[in-house]
């Protein structure tokens, strides 16, 4: 994927062998992860990786070639199938840059056993990643147990009373090992306490080496996992899941928290993915020294990762690297952190995707029925943190109260208590914020923010507005607020502002849908293919032109359910001749368990010489298949 002129990552599917990676024929080193991120790169420049898992023995595997270029980033690189291990130097030439195919990496099985690991020497920065959405899969009762050693030091649970002999007696232990898929399905709160409960537990792994944990039962009686008093405990490969069959609380039904940590320190959660927690489904307070990373936390009930509070605050937070997702509320919320410098406390280069999705406060009478809304991101009361080079995309509320101008009222990142003065010493900066329909990044009511807060070189594409804020130091922040908004409302849209095009199709049709699955409002757009009655069957809809220069810069973005074909945006000279389009396959949309619709891949591309307009253009050519579209967002700029 490639994100800028400068950066891009390579991805793989996840290995226990190691991969080796070469650039232009040297060898980098060898690598322990499933992605690489590659900064620091030059668009004029074309860049060959070639990888290779090795084996125990030190064999390779077929090479997998990847050239890549930056030069115009909204294209992705393709890559290359396997081919005969050889030398380098006598592999196929460099594949061509492809509209992009998928958003999500294409991945590359490997099933190689595992080898010790080694530095990579003279490589790029290396950044792990985690997957956009975790799945709600079955456990898998056929998979073999991990190749687990027993010595005098570890715990090995290979069943649910196992794991709970395990936490019993955990000070005994210097780790604990999940060898299986547990699932708990009777009495899932031993003593009327949480299922796995650490009380003064010191120098613990919990290591669960890609298992899942599954509780089906009182998930709205206690805590899945209870930390309290404790230090030095790292959990590790592990996944959570609270039964996403059973449905999330409301704030009033008071639910506990589905992990919680307390008075504690040093606690590191890495590579683990928790899901379907039912209250505040993480919950952190009074613990120095708190570790999320390469990790996710998905379709919380009440709020995703609570951490605070204010009078019990939290020190030396880091969460970096990891995915929130589809959480009623906030994804993530630190309402009592401190610290002594910028570095103490950091939230960085994570993805929030479609936080905040139902409200859980209502707003106040005098503004009539709905709830609030507010941010994918909360930074409520804090002191010395940095939040930087987060993603942060794909925000609407369905039950929001909407408000004309900001609709639903999800924005990117919150700031600040209502009428006080809650942050101070706070750094948010290089962020990306896309696709929202309340503020890029926004300033709760007469909150205070002349703590020293600054505000910069931030990414504001497609809010309603792109940031709300009074009282910080802001600079170098580029933003493109949405000129263009459609959510199909007006019955005259289609065939008036917008064109639609059915052909070789006799059941194919391109009409306006109301009253069923929508966005703001009550309509979409409805793009049906049925029997293919040629080769070039498809459903096609144009919509109203903008006006653009040569370098200025349209961003496309909305949302879609069932997503198959492509859309562009089609640059036309004062003729009406297509100059030229860029492209994002709906495939790359990526996918929920939990809502309907998804964002789609936006489209940020410059307008080339002789540009006059800029349109947007979506083609659906899947036989039997049927796509809706919904707030669809469009904005021109004055460049990058």
């Amino acid at each position: 994927m490639v994100y800028s002129s400068s950066a891009a990552e390579l991805f793989w599917t996840p290995t226990d062998a190691l991969v080796q990676i070469s650039l232009n024929g040297e060898i980098l080193g060898r690598l322990d992860a499933r992605s690489l991120f590659l900064s620091g790169l030059d668009a004029s420049k074309n860049y060959r990786y070639v990888l290779r898992t090795i084996d125990s023995t030190g064999a390779t595997s077929s090479p997998v070639v990847v050239s890549l270029t930056t030069q115009n980033f909204s294209l992705p690189i393709k890559r290359v199938q396997p081919v005969d291990q050889s030398d380098d130097n006598t592999l196929p030439p460099p594949p061509e840059l492809v509209s992009l195919e998928t958003a999500t990496p294409t991945p590359v099985p490997v099933t190689l056993n595992s080898v010790a690991s080694e530095p990579l020497t003279n490589a790029p920065e290396i950044q792990a990643t985690t997957p956009d959405v975790l799945a709600n899969d079955q456990l898998n009762t056929d998979q073999p147990e991990a190749n687990i050693v027993q010595t005098s030091t570890n715990c090995i649970a290979r069943d649910i009373n196992g794991l709970l002999s395990c936490v019993r007696n955990a000070n005994s232990y210097q780790r604990i090992d999940i060898a299986n898929d547990l699932s708990c399905t009777d009495n899932c709160c031993p003593n009327a306490g949480a299922l796995l409960r650490f009380d003064n537990v010191r120098n613990l792994d919990i290591v669960g080496h890609g298992n899942r944990l599954l509780r089906t039962k009182n998930q709205r009686q206690c805590s899945l996992l209870d930390i309290n008093n404790s230090s030095n405990i790292s959990i590790s490969g592990l996944k959570l899941d609270d039964d996403q069959g059973v449905s999330g609380c409301q704030v009033a039904e008071n639910c506990p928290r589905m992990v919680h940590v307390r008075g504690s320190s040093s606690i590191a959660f890495i590579d683990t993915h928790i899901s379907h927690g039912k209250g505040y489904a993480f919950y952190v307070q009074g613990t120095n020294g708190f570790r999320f990373e390469r990790s996710s936390l998905h379709n919380s009930g009440v709020l995703g990762m609570y951490i605070g509070h204010g009078n019990d605050a939290s020190s030396n937070v880091q969460i970096t690297q990891s995915t929130f997702s589809d959480n009623q509320t906030n994804g993530l919320a630190l309402l009592g952190v401190k610290g002594t410098s910028l570095t103490s406390n950091l939230v960085a280069d994570n993805v929030f995707v479609r936080n905040h999705r139902m409200g859980q406060w209502a707003v106040e009478p005098k503004y009539g029925t709905g709830f609030t809304g507010g941010g994918q991101l909360y930074v409520a009361q804090a002191s010395n943190i940095t939040v930087r080079n987060n993603l942060i995309k794909d925000g609407y509320c369905e039950n929001c109260f909407v408000q004309r101008a900001n609709r639903s009222g999800v924005s990117g990142i919150e700031l600040g208590r209502p009428n006080q003065q809650s942050i101070t010493n706070v750094s948010v900066r290089n962020n990306t914020i896309l696709n929202l329909d309340g503020f890029g990044i926004s300033q709760n009511a007469n909150s205070n923010l002349t703590g020293n807060v600054s505000v910069r070189d931030n990414i504001l594409l497609n809010t309603t507005n792109g940031e709300h804020l009074q009282g910080v130091s802001k600079s170098g922040n580029r933003i493109q607020n949405t000129q263009q908004f459609d959510s199909f409302e007006n019955a005259s849209d289609l065939g008036g502002r917008f064109q639609s095009d059915v052909s070789c199709s006799s059941g194919g049709s391109v009409t306006q849908q109301c009253g069923g699955e929508s966005l703001f409002g009550q309509c979409a757009v409805q793009l049906k293919l049925s029997e293919a009655d040629c080769d070039n069957a498809q459903a096609s809809l144009v919509g109203p032109k903008s006006n653009i220069q040569a370098g200025q810069v349209a961003v496309m973005s909305g949302w879609v359910r069932a997503p198959v074909g492509r859309w562009c945006a089609q640059f036309r000279d004062s003729s009406g001749n297509l100059l030229s389009e860029q492209c994002r396959n709906l495939s790359g949309s990526g996918s929920s368990n939990v809502q309907p619709y998804v964002g789609m891949p936006s489209i940020e591309a410059t307008a080339p010489e002789g540009s006059a307009t800029v349109q947007l253009y979506v083609q659906h050519k899947q036989a039997g298949a049927t796509m809706w579209l919904d707030d669809l967002k469009l904005s021109v700029g004055a460049g990058r």
